[in-house]
């Protein structure tokens, strides 16, 4: 069975990844855009509906990478504020805002600029 380039589970539910606008993951693109959509989609699994008794994403996420040049490893999100043995329900996110704070990085300048004064209006209300 062939299997995609990327596979992260536990798998976000559909109406997840449409209110993320989440694009997938393409394993050729700009490593700072494979980075970004890899972060994407974690902050997708920590907000997604998870049944009670399940911990969920949490704590940190480290990317690995394996090459004929060695092994890199760097953290690439911190939750600070993740409490060791506590449950991780974070409900709803704020889409519009993950995005202004978290742009993509293939994105012009006036994208950007524009999604940051949208996350910043929202902060305001």
């Amino acid at each position: 069975m062939k299997l995609p380039d990327v596979i992260m589970s536990p798998t976000v539910p559909t109406e997840v990844v449409i209110a993320a606008n989440f694009e997938g993951i393409d394993a050729d693109a700009d490593p700072d855009l494979v980075t970004w959509s890899m972060r994407k989609h974690l902050i997708m699994q920590r907000h997604m509906p998870l049944p009670d008794g399940i911990g969920g994403i949490g704590g940190f996420a480290e990317l690995t990478t394996i090459s004929a040049n060695g092994v890199v490893q760097r953290v690439i999100e911190r939750w600070p504020a993740d409490q060791i043995g506590a449950l991780l329900h974070h409900g709803q996110i704020d889409w519009d805002r993950w995005h202004g704070d978290n742009p993509k990085p293939c994105m012009s300048r006036l994208k950007r600029d524009m999604l940051s004064r949208k996350a910043n209006r929202l902060r305001l209300v």
